[in-house]
């Protein structure tokens, strides 16, 4: 089983890798294309070390570091309510979906917190949100690091 999962990553991140290093050869002088290969070199990383301590033997080696290799490659998620704040604060006021459903239970609470308390409202909420979870992940890391 762990020759299947490590045959899913490879078809997975060798392309992904390739068309990120063709995006960097064509614009070298764009950082966002730096950006896209340091983060999937990232991911590959960790869910390729995710994988190995997944499969590996505990009789030899004790506890498996598991948990942290999940908590690591979660990490950068705690960017996206981050990323939505600042477009709150680029935008001034927050802008809910562009489709105009308002059933979704974060979308009504942003909306509410933005007419109690004006645009601070989302952005604070959102700051506190992806703060929490990259404090909550962090530490996570710490209890399962050995």
């Amino acid at each position: 089983m762990k020759y299947v999962f490590l045959t899913i990553w490879a078809v997975l991140f060798l392309p992904l890798g390739g068309f990120a290093s063709l995006g960097l050869w064509r614009s070298p002088g764009s950082y966002q294309r730096y950006l896209l290969i340091a983060g999937v070199a990232y991911a590959a990383v960790c869910s390729f070390k995710l994988i190995q301590e997944g499969y590996r033997s505990r009789a030899l080696f004790g506890s498996s570091n598991v948990g942290f290799w999940l908590c690591l490659l979660l990490l950068p998620l705690c960017l996206l309510p981050l990323y939505g704040a600042y477009e709150t604060w680029l935008q001034g006021i927050y802008v809910p979906n562009s489709s105009g459903r308002k059933t979704y239970l974060s979308s009504l609470l942003l909306e509410g917190l933005q007419a109690l308390v004006g645009h601070w409202g989302p952005i604070i909420a959102l700051l506190v949100f992806g703060l929490g979870m990259m404090f909550f992940l962090l530490g996570m890391i710490r209890q399962y690091r050995r």
